[in-house]
């Protein structure tokens, strides 16, 4: 059985009351900026621990919904010179925990389906900066009452 919680220590914190992990609220416009386009009834946005992946610590964010986390986005800083290198690295590893390829998107997402939920994988270019982010969402959502809009 393939499991999203296997990939980092961030995959662990799914399905669980939000009060079992250290988190702070995020802050109004930095959720506000977070949540734009959210599709979700009552979702909250928590900034994480950080969690060790990829050979270093990265951020973490979490969301939740009636309490429960169902999804943790960590982000791995990288420099230009190893950016194919790291997301490579990524998706082998990714992959192989999963025991399943990847999907590409046009957008350049990669994306593993599991039997918990789902893995996306994405580079993101910021000015002065390059983020390789891993978002795992559970499929706990879907028994939570009164999550969609």
């Amino acid at each position: 059985m393939s499991s999203i919680k296997s990939i980092c220590d961030a995959g662990q914190w799914l399905d669980k009351p939000l009060s079992s992990v250290p988190a702070a609220r995020v802050k109004w416009l930095r959720k506000k900026l977070l949540l734009r386009g959210s599709r979700l009834k009552g979702e909250d946005v928590h900034d994480g621990p950080p969690v060790r992946w990829l050979g270093q610590y990265c951020e973490t964010l979490m969301g939740s919904v009636q309490g429960v986390i169902f999804k943790a986005a960590v982000t791995a800083d990288y420099a230009l010179s190893n950016s194919m290198s790291l997301a490579a690295e990524a998706a082998d590893e990714i992959s192989e925990k999963l025991g399943a390829s990847f999907t590409s998107t046009p957008q350049g997402l990669m994306l593993w389906e599991a039997d918990d939920g789902n893995a996306v994988l994405q580079a993101i270019d910021i000015p002065g900066a390059r983020k390789l982010s891993l978002f795992l969402t559970s499929k706990i959502l879907l028994g939570l009452q009164g999550s969609r809009r």
